[in-house]
């Protein structure tokens, strides 16, 4: 038997054996926990506090460097991507915003809520650009398709429809139909909706079925597999080959889009699922759930990788940045949170954003904790805008801080409010002002004994402010020492004040159809008042919504307790049944967008603060009569109408002759006028007394004519909330 040989190893060989084992148990260990899901986050994440109710929806713009938050208490907050800050905040929806889109080009941001509206939105200058009225209730989803013109909207009064942004028009509405295909059937409500990347195919979760649908036929391609329980979100993968679908059985599930076969459902929730969203190359799949997490999945084979915990309330909405390095998180407890993705997933490399698209700039800082350092993808560093807004009053001549106003029981003030960052809120005497697009504002003063201060307050998107404080002093109109005196033109009568007259005309709309007759129209009563009865008219043909305005301004600031002042509109008017409002539509209205129409409560308002004796709208629109209230009381005979002359000459009128009532009516057939226009012109031409009231000229002259030669019921009532005190306008022919 051979000798055993032992070998004895030296110190410093057993130093480099421990070292070697070393290396490899720190493998092995690296090993063993980078490749074990974690299931609780170790990092803070950033949390953006803002929103007074809960967040509904949460997305990332195309280039990560703005963040968009919607909320139920109806605002919307874009956030600075790397620093956490508010850059702008919207408001227009009438209650909760549910869902919320960023075009392809990141220029525009389509909003649905619960108001049932869908509204489109400049991101840079928070302007609202398009208002519909989309559904019949709650609108639950909204998604560009990729060539950034349409766009796909979902509801919960189970409608799903296509639309053209560019024009506010409905293309298409995708609806179900029995197993024959007869006939239309009830349906429940559609909670998401999402457009393929191709655009030629969307999907909708509704009740517990997950739709496939071709978007240019409206053709129902395919019904997946159903969770068990009610669908709340559906997403389409970045190469469209797969689908994503959140139900109320805690489960988010995954579909071959070209065959319908399931190919994971992953588990993990422990209740419904809110909301899912594929990471930019569709490697990755988060989730978002009623048990106030956010979940991280691979979708190759439907790994959980990571559970991010920290939200205290239900998930409601999740967004990757386009760069995989945060994602966020939108939540019931009323919080926006950003988390960090580096520990688990690699970045990827975001294309350069086109020129076109949204850079932030930074405003005010809003609350937060956690490090900043964990929000990569800085935004292009852009110099704050710390500049106040600029308050310039229109309804007011303010001369050494004093206005004379007429002493009625309250004044309204009107004003324009600018600023490069855009406005986004104006107080009269601490009271909101109503406030459009232009920044154009209004609103009522009360008068109190003696002399009233106005404090008109605004403020911009990053919290600069502005104040214009004047005194106001009611007294008797015809003595004003402190204002200025404007030249009158000559009265007819020295007892019965002078007489104006604005009217307006429009044929050639920007973006609506044309009209033949409008301006025509016009034009004669024109001619007509200033010739035939001493008025001082001013003309405006095709005008905007601002030349309207500033017209109507302007001439209500020179007139007394003794003038009377005539308003004569043809052109395009509009009716919204869902706030039972009627419009008028100045040249640059848009259809679908009530941004630059002219509500008929304006009008009553404006009215009612008018020094003048008398005030006669003579409205050629459709659904002009919606201004009105009950009609005049009609008196029986010619010769009773003459006895009350005097009085309905002495006592302040507010009163509207309207070419139909709340209808459409005719553009032309009159020979070169409209109906309408015609019997109004030939009655001024011809009347039957040279000293007449409206009333006796509607009733007399024009009412029968119109409504016996067209499809119309012309009326002559009390304009409502007016300040009418049972008198009438007094037309007196020279």
């Amino acid at each position: 038997m051979p000798n055993q040989i032992h070998q004895i190893d030296s110190p410093l060989q057993h130093q480099m054996h421990f070292a070697a084992f070393s290396k490899a148990l720190v493998a092995f260990l690296f090993f063993l926990f980078a490749s074990t899901p974690l299931t609780s986050s170790a990092e803070a994440p950033r949390i953006l506090n803002g929103h007074t109710g809960a967040v509904q929806y949460v997305v990332v713009s195309p280039n990560g460097k703005f963040i968009v938050s919607a909320g139920g208490d109806g605002a919307l907050i874009l956030w600075d991507a790397r620093t956490g800050d508010r850059w702008k905040t919207l408001s227009g929806h009438n209650g909760a915003v549910n869902a919320i889109a960023i075009s392809p080009d990141g220029r525009s941001l389509a909003t649905g809520g619960a108001d049932t509206r869908i509204k489109v939105w400049d991101i840079q200058s928070g302007n609202e650009v398009r208002s519909v009225p989309g559904h019949f209730d709650e609108v639950t989803g909204v998604a560009f398709f990729p060539d950034g013109t349409r766009l796909i909207s979902s509801g919960l009064g189970e409608s799903v429809i296509l639309w053209d942004i560019r024009t506010g028009q409905p293309l298409r509405v995708f609806a179900d139909q029995n197993d024959s295909g007869s006939e239309f059937v009830a349906l429940e409500p559609v909670r998401s909706v999402a457009a393929s990347p191709s655009g030629k195919t969307l999907v909708t979760a509704q009740g517990d079925a997950l739709k496939l649908w071709d978007a240019s036929t409206g053709t129902r391609l395919r019904v997946f597999s159903r969770h068990n329980g009610k669908l709340f979100a559906a997403a389409f993968s970045p190469d469209g080959k797969s689908i994503a679908s959140a139900g109320q059985d805690g489960t988010v599930r995954l579909f071959s889009t070209a065959t319908g076969e399931l190919l994971y459902a992953l588990k993990g929730h422990n209740e419904k699922v809110n909301a899912v969203a594929f990471s930019p190359e569709g490697a990755h799949l988060l989730s978002a759930g009623t048990d106030n997490t956010v979940r991280l999945w691979k979708t190759n084979d439907g790994t959980l990788l990571h559970t991010f915990e920290g939200h205290t309330k239900e998930v409601t909405s999740v967004s990757f940045s386009p760069d995989n390095r945060f994602v966020v998180s939108g939540s019931a407890d009323q919080t926006v949170r950003l988390w960090d993705l580096a520990p688990h997933i690699a970045p990827t490399v975001v294309a350069e954003a086109p020129k076109s698209e949204t850079t932030p700039k930074t405003e005010t800082s809003a609350p937060e904790s956690g490090p900043k350092s964990q929000t990569p993808t800085p935004p292009v560093e852009e110099s704050p805008d710390t500049e106040p807004p600029t308050i310039v009053i229109t309804s007011h001549e303010i001369l050494r801080g004093i206005v004379v106003v007429p002493a009625l029981p309250e004044t309204f003030v009107e004003g324009r409010v600018t600023d490069e960052s855009g406005v986004a809120r104006v107080t009269v005497n601490n009271r909101p002002a109503r406030v459009d697009v232009s920044g154009n504002f209004s609103a009522g003063v009360p008068l109190q004994e003696g002399k009233t201060k106005v404090t008109v307050m605004a403020e911009d998107t990053r919290g600069n402010l502005a104040w214009e404080t004047f005194w106001v002093e009611g007294e008797n109109p015809v003595k004003k020492e402190r204002v200025a005196e404007k030249p009158k033109p000559k009265s007819v009568d020295a007892n019965d004040g002078h007489f104006h007259a604005l009217i307006i005309g429009i044929n050639q709309y920007r973006h609506l159809p044309p009209l033949k007759t409008a301006v025509h129209d016009a034009q004669e009563v024109d001619r007509i008042l200033r010739d035939h009865y001493g008025f001082e008219t001013t003309l405006l043909i095709d005008p905007g919504r601002d030349a309207i305005m500033d017209a109507f301004n302007g001439i209500r600031l020179r007139l007394t307790a003794d003038d009377h002042f005539l308003i004569y509109y043809a052109g395009h008017g509009e009716f919204d049944k869902t706030v039972n409002k009627a419009y008028w539509l100045p040249a640059d209205a848009r259809p679908n967008s009530d941004t630059k129409w002219i509500i008929v409560d304006n009008i009553t308002s404006n009215i009612k603060r008018m020094a003048a004796k008398h005030v006669l709208v003579v409205a050629d629109s459709c659904y002009s009569g919606t201004l009105t209230r009950s009609a005049l009381t009609r008196l029986a005979t010619a010769e009773e109408k003459r006895r009350f002359l005097d009085k309905m000459r002495s006592r302040p009128s507010r009163t509207l002759m309207a070419s139909g009532g709340n209808e459409p009516v005719a553009d032309g057939g009159g020979g070169g006028h409209s109906v309408f226009a015609r019997a109004f012109i030939e009655a001024l031409q011809q009347p039957e007394s040279p000293v007449f009231t409206a009333e006796q000229l509607f009733h007399d002259q024009i009412k029968e004519r119109v409504a016996g030669s067209a499809q119309q019921v012309p009326e002559y009532n009390i304009i409502k909330n007016s300040g009418h005190e049972g008198g009438d306008f007094v037309f007196i022919k020279k």
